[in-house]
């Protein structure tokens, strides 16, 4: 960009108006705004560990519309442990909804924004999506697992148009002197049976005091639902986000500026479990020296130099010189080498029993053929495009002390808490201005960069902008955790699976976190994808071995399914072969008992052309997977070169992920999942050596190229099922097909990834 743009607060007329300034306006010139709570629910998972300590899912809201917020009080200054969303009406008719879920890519502030089009009956045009700023009144902010349109929020931003538009309607009767009953709605307007209309911005300052009345649900359960058939949901209009990100006035983190900012670049300890020792005093003064450098301060994990621009910390910083503190616990440096022994012997010595069916492995000498085999995966980094980054500034003096946040975040709800720690204030005095998200993949919903400018900002005063590195980034931690997976099955007479038993150790992400639940047991994250096989085998077992180490893990774009999908969709093939059967038809004769998983296994077939011969030199590989609520099944075509390194030509891709709200952006999304599980299958990987990452940076790390691409073909299944999620189903096939290809071409199973690491 040429010059960053201002944050929200601060654009001027260059944009149309920001939620907060539109609500300043509203208490002036009149219009609409209406709350509904969600109510929150904890998930329930196998041994009381939560799937996701950092989500809660949001629940269809009552039909009563709770008080507005006192006169001159922004919505997200409310007190409460509610989550709301505001829908906001103005007087030319522009629908604003502001909604709790972070736009990293997905497009979902478009998605919501259509259900909410689609409820209260508007044109597009006329629609705007904004991101919540912090605050109770919404609840736990927390954007993952797929979770924004199938965990509540479709059913939320239904109930909240809904709302709105029967208060519109009891606005416009009152008016007319007419029985609510008797009106309809089209496209941002109420009308009466001879015609007569009126827009919706001309209504929402009277159904605004509707909304503020003890009587709203009353009034509002006599408006019939619209009768106008659906029209939006599921067609693909345009993105609202695409315009500001062409013309550049999209503001991501590192895009912020605030007067008389500060920048700073943190020197980390690279070991894991290591600590900050001392600092050479002359390598100080030498990074004092460096023009632009204003302060170097001493953090608990390493040393913040603070300038006046980025590139003066870094080069502030190379002139460092530290003494490290080993981890406490005097253990052997890890390496690759040493972690692989320790899950070894924690897959022979420590599994626990996740799921068990027939005579589990006990069924394995029914078989006449068997097999066993071990697979390997690697560490992975998330690498998203948008270096890590968080700018925070403090105001005030003793209790009148307050800050705002301004960072590209999955977890607001984690930053507030992780900066109101750090500087001693209530949270209620901490805002979170959310930003666009350069990419997320799990890795944003930590908040180790947020603490990082609440540290420094702590004792700098003012504001400061922090911004991570590559190398911090890719040697940070935080990764998704490697696996070691030991798999064992038996085929009948005929060719046939009859027993599976599969051994999986690698470490707890849950247990790993800062706010990880304590105990033994099997972590729910790790298995999903390998405990609950949908294939008909007649004896199982699953068990979990928990690695544990000093290594950081946390969310990975889909997280355990990313492992799992590999390690039974490929090892299903390595049955197949050893059973003389096609893994097509084997797929579809253990799947007759899920419908789902079968539909959208026979339509990538179809549109892969399975059985017809494949270019010479070329094989082709199948894998179906179940993750988030949506069905993914995967054809991938590919060859090997004369110097062993394999290529992907075409990739077929069929999803079933329920109701579709709009298609463009479910094809992108699997579109970006190849992307992103091909970089992973073929080059990523993060190795160890004396208790550090080696890798550093894409030269090492790298990320696919455009030359690498495949033809990605996205065939829509539809089946009129409950949303599922798209951000992340379209990952875990990836690597299995490719896989199976290889294996139909080769004969050689692929049992370590990545393939060219």
């Amino acid at each position: 960009m040429n010059g960053a743009p201002p944050p929200p607060s601060e654009r001027g007329n260059r944009r149309p108006p920001t939620r907060r300034a539109f609500l300043r306006l509203m208490t002036q010139g009149g219009g609409l705004c209406i709350g509904m709570a969600w109510g929150c629910k904890e998930s329930a998972t196998t041994n009381e560990i939560p799937r996701d300590p950092e989500r809660t899912t949001p629940t269809t809201p009552p039909a009563a519309a709770p008080e507005p917020p006192a006169e001159g009080v922004l919505p997200s200054q409310v007190e409460g442990e509610v989550l709301n969303a505001w829908i906001s009406i103005e007087a030319d008719g522009t629908t604003h909804l502001t909604i709790s879920e972070s736009e990293m890519g997905q497009g979902i502030l478009t998605g919501l924004s259509m259900v909410l089009a689609e409820a209260l009956d508007v044109p597009w045009s006329s629609v705007r999506g904004h991101h919540a700023d912090s605050s109770e009144v919404y609840g736990r902010q927390s954007t993952g697992g797929s979770t924004s349109v199938r965990g509540g929020g479709f059913e939320a931003m239904t109930e909240a148009g809904n709302l709105a538009r029967a208060l519109l309607v009891v606005a416009a009767a009152r008016r007319w002197k007419r029985d609510p009953s008797d009106l309809s709605t089209d496209a941002g307007a109420v009308i009466a049976p001879g015609g007569e209309r009126r827009s919706y911005g001309e209504l929402a300052a009277a159904a605004a005091t509707i909304a503020r009345g003890p009587d709203a649900a009353r009034i509002t359960s006599k408006i019939a639902p619209s009768k106008r058939a659906p029209s939006l949901l599921g067609t693909s209009p345009p993105r609202l986000d695409l315009p500001s990100k062409v013309d550049g006035t999209a503001v991501y983190g590192m895009d912020v500026r605030r007067p008389g900012m500060r920048m700073a670049s943190i020197l980390r300890c690279p070991v894991f479990g290591g600590a900050l020792g001392s600092v050479d005093a002359a390598s100080v003064a030498a990074t004092r020296a460096v023009p632009g450098v204003v302060d170097v301060v001493e953090l608990p994990h390493g040393v913040a130099v603070v300038g006046t621009n980025t590139w003066a910390c870094m080069r502030g910083r190379r002139q460092l010189k530290v003494e490290w503190k080993a981890p406490s616990d005097g253990a052997t440096p890890l390496t690759s080498a040493l972690l692989r022994t320790h899950a070894q012997e924690a897959l022979d010595t420590r599994p626990i029993d996740a799921h068990t069916q027939g005579k589990g492995a006990k069924g394995l000498p029914l078989g006449a053929r068997q097999l066993e085999a071990t697979y390997e995966i690697p560490y992975l980094a998330h690498a998203p495009m948008e270096p890590l980054n968080c700018t925070i500034e403090v105001q005030g003096e003793g209790d009148d002390r307050r800050c705002t946040v301004w960072v590209p975040t999955q977890s607001p709800s984690r930053a507030q808490q992780v900066a109101a720690e750090v500087l001693d204030l209530p949270k209620k005095s901490v805002r979170v201005v959310r930003t666009m998200l350069g990419g997320g993949f799990g890795r944003r919903s930590e908040a180790d960069f947020v603490r990082d400018a609440a540290l420094v900002v702590a004792r700098t005063g003012g504001a400061v902008q922090v911004v991570w590195t590559r190398e911090d980034d890719i040697q940070g931690g935080a990764y998704r955790p490697m696996a070691l997976s030991r798999l064992r099955g038996a085929v009948d007479a005929d060719g046939w699976p009859v027993a599976w038993a599969h051994d999986l150790a690698s470490p707890s992400i849950i247990r790993g976190m800062r706010s990880a639940v304590a105990g033994e047991g099997v972590d729910p994250s790790s298995v999903e994808g390998a405990s609950e096989l949908p294939y008909d085998i007649p004896h199982q077992q699953i068990r979990y071995a928990d690695v544990g180490g000093p290594v950081t893990t946390w969310w990975w774009r889909s997280v355990g399914s990313s492992m799992n999908a590999y390690f039974v969709e490929h090892f299903l093939d390595e049955l197949a072969a050893l059973g003389g059967k096609d893994p097509y038809q084997l797929r579809r004769r253990l799947l007759q008992n899920h419908p789902r998983h079968l539909k959208v296994l026979d339509a990538a077939a179809e549109a892969a052309r399975w059985g017809t011969p494949p270019a010479k030199g070329r094989a082709r590989g199948i894998a179906v997977h179940e993750s988030y609520g949506s069905f993914v099944a995967q054809v991938a075509e590919v060859s090997v070169a004369a110097n062993g390194r394999p290529r992907v030509h075409a990739l077929v891709c069929a999803v079933d992920c329920g109701q579709q709200i709009h298609p463009d952006a479910i094809a992108a999304q699997m579109e970006g999942s190849v992307v992103y599980g091909l970089s992973a299958a073929l080059h990523d990987k993060i190795t160890l050596a004396d208790g550090r990452a080696v890798q550093s940076n894409f030269h090492d790390y790298p990320l696919l190229r455009m030359d690498e691409m495949p033809t990605v073909t996205v065939v829509h299944v539809e089946s009129g099922e409950a949303h599922g999620g798209v951000g992340e189903p379209g990952v875990p096939p990836v690597a299995p097909a490719i896989c199976n290809a290889l294996l139909a071409l080769t004969g050689a199973p692929q049992r370590r990834l990545p393939l060219l690491g």
